[in-house]
């Protein structure tokens, strides 16, 4: 059995091209400690990651997907990563927040004024459950089985507008 998808892959994938200068971000709107990327990791695929880079480093890692719609609406799953030294300290919930909120503006300059993000978190993964429990929705709001993995997992859902 492989494990769940990890955000934290994405965040050091994105350093690394950070760091050898093969990638462009662009400034966000609202946020300008934020910075993004839109690119299709497949065919058919629309990611876009918010991030905050100081000094060439990676504070912070956010990554929307489009997912299935849900009652109606669109969603995107939402994964997100803070490195090791900066964690415990609220730079996730802050960075995921700001990460929402630069969507809704984007979405909103396209005509969408409401969508739902999901978090899918491993049952094991506390911490990444209580950023979820700031930052997405005070609690779960189902127990799931991750898709890939098969493992056991929590979903986070919020209705943004």
């Amino acid at each position: 059995m492989t494990g769940m998808t990890d955000p934290t892959v994405g965040m050091n994938s994105l350093q690394r091209a950070i760091g050898k200068n093969e990638v462009a971000l662009q400034k966000c709107d609202i946020y300008p400690d934020l910075q993004m990327l839109v690119d299709h990791p497949a065919p058919g695929e629309v990611r876009v990651t918010y991030v905050q880079v100081i000094h060439g480093r990676v504070r912070g890692y956010v990554v929307f997907i489009k997912a299935q719609p849900f009652e109606g609406l669109p969603c995107f799953s939402i994964g997100y990563a803070v490195p090791e030294k900066f964690r415990r300290n609220g730079i996730g919930a802050q960075i995921v927040e700001k990460s929402i909120q630069e969507m809704k503006n984007g979405m909103a300059r396209n005509g969408l004024k409401r969508f739902y993000v999901e978090a899918i978190v491993d049952s094991e993964n506390i911490a990444s459950q209580k950023l979820a429990s700031k930052a997405i929705s005070a609690q779960a709001d189902r127990d799931v089985v991750e898709k890939v993995s098969g493992k056991a997992a929590v979903a986070y859902m919020r209705l943004v507008e």
